[in-house]
């Protein structure tokens, strides 16, 4: 659950949808994307240096608003390594949906990365 991207969310909304016309039984994967993001995050643009992340994060507000989801403002990589871990440990004591809509508005809507 690399928590910049927003894919997962998307796919969320698009299941739910598809459990609203038929039985499905999803299981979600969380998988660490970047697992070399130093453990205080790192900026966007020394990550991916010439890449023109204002219009990358541009375009990923208005894909998000497709799907009513809204971000604040994104300067920083998280490492989500204790973002993950605290997810097992949540699914292991049932209550894993709501330790991600949490990790998941503090990050994207508060930019808070520890």
């Amino acid at each position: 659950m690399t928590l910049l991207l927003p894919r997962q969310r998307y796919c969320r909304k698009i299941a739910a949808g598809i459990r609203q016309r038929l039985i499905i039984d999803d299981e979600w994967l969380p998988y660490e994307i970047h697992p070399d993001t130093p453990a205080e995050g790192v900026r966007l643009d020394e990550y991916f240096p010439g890449m023109n992340t204002a219009l990358f994060l541009r375009r990923l507000i208005q894909r998000a608003k497709r799907y009513d989801l809204f971000f604040g403002p994104q300067e920083v990589m998280s490492n989500s390594r204790l973002a993950l871990m605290g997810g097992e440990f949540a699914k292991e004591h049932g209550c894993y949906h709501q330790y991600h809509e949490a990790v998941f508005k503090a990050f994207s809507l508060n930019a808070k990365h520890r």
